[in-house]
């Protein structure tokens, strides 16, 4: 199968701050009749807010990145992460083939959805991506310092 990276990176980073809040709209009203648990700020135990788990999260950004056509040639597979607001992507060896420019490009833009998928805006380095093999070895992701610090292997 045959897909167009830089048509992807450029679809990608067409998600303005307009957009991306339209996005998150737009996945809000396709879920199902599923509530998102409430949950107790520690800090003030009267106030009770919504808020989006891990597992929605990732149901989320797997199917936004379904719609882009050829994506599963890039990215085979994608679960939490080893810390919590991290998602580990599973990269093809189509993937690992492209020119490094061409695969930061990508992850960025793989970051980036995550964190809307996350609805992470407001605290962006607290959002991870992991980027592995099949066999596990890390080829990329976000820096230890900060989630939104991305890299992928020469």
């Amino acid at each position: 199968m045959s897909v167009s990276i830089p048509a992807l990176v450029w679809y990608a980073n067409q998600f303005d701050s307009t957009t991306r809040a339209e996005l998150k709209t737009q996945l809000r009203q396709t879920e199902s009749a599923a509530t998102v648990a409430p949950q107790i700020r520690p800090e003030s135990s009267s106030e009770v807010v919504a808020v989006k788990t891990q597992s929605d999260a990732l149901r989320d950004y797997k199917a936004g990145l379904s719609t882009i056509d050829g994506m599963s040639a890039l990215i085979s597979d994608i679960r939490p992460g080893l810390t919590e607001g991290e998602a580990e992507l599973t990269v093809t060896a189509y993937f690992l083939a492209q020119p490094k420019a061409i695969r930061e490009d990508l992850a960025n833009s793989l970051w980036r959805a995550w964190v809307v998928s996350t609805g992470g805006e407001s605290n962006v380095d607290r959002v991870r991506i992991r980027l592995v093999t099949s066999q596990g070895d890390k080829v990329g992701g976000s820096r230890t310092i900060a989630g939104s610090l991305i890299y992928v292997d020469d």
